[in-house]
């Protein structure tokens, strides 16, 4: 059984408890309920990340992504919530998809020429195009996760360094890795 599989088993083990003693039943035909009160519990920083063992709360973790964005006069100021759900839906280290977004386009300033949502110069700009900047958050998240297919080989179960180098190989860029642990260390020391 691989990491991925066994990380999800036990965190039903965390997550279902804390779920089921955070809101009052809804009746079983009410679909859209638990989209609903998970997005109610994130918005009322009630539970905490239990991916990675990251104690800090979404609404802290994205507050410092935010925070980081700002500081360097980003276009991505605002996207902290939703780069830090991202990641901790598709395990990777909540810090990677804003240092990826600050070293590929300066923080989303200045994105791909022919999609102006692509921040993350993901497949070298070609091919790929973002419906938006949530949408490009989402799929180079589920990337580096290892849950794409065509990526999985690349990424799943690899460390945050061989994920950064499986980004951008340093036969490319060969300071891409050492620039990436400096954004990541700039975002949040804590990890």
């Amino acid at each position: 059984m691989d990491n991925k599989k066994i990380l999800g088993f036990l965190q039903s083990f965390v997550m279902i408890p804390a779920l089921m003693s955070s809101f009052t039943w809804l009746p079983a035909n009410n679909v859209e309920a638990p989209t609903k009160v998970l997005a109610t519990i994130q918005q009322n920083n009630e539970i905490e990340s239990v991916i990675g063992l990251q104690t800090a709360t979404f609404e802290s973790r994205a507050a410092l992504v935010d925070a980081y964005f700002a500081k360097h006069n980003s276009a991505l100021e605002g996207y902290g919530m939703k780069m830090v759900l991202a990641a901790d839906k598709y395990q990777i280290d909540w810090r990677l998809v804003p240092t990826i977004a600050m070293l590929e386009s300066t923080g989303g300033n200045h994105p791909c020429k022919n999609d102006p949502e692509h921040f993350a110069g993901w497949n070298g700009c070609k091919g790929d195009r973002f419906d938006s900047i949530d949408h490009t958050i989402e799929v180079i998240s589920m990337n580096l996760g290892g849950y794409s297919p065509a990526t999985e080989r690349a990424y799943n179960g690899k460390t945050i360094k061989q994920i950064i180098n499986a980004y951008n190989p340093p036969s490319i860029a060969p300071n891409y890795l050492r620039h990436a642990l400096l954004v990541m260390n700039e975002i949040s020391p804590t990890e």
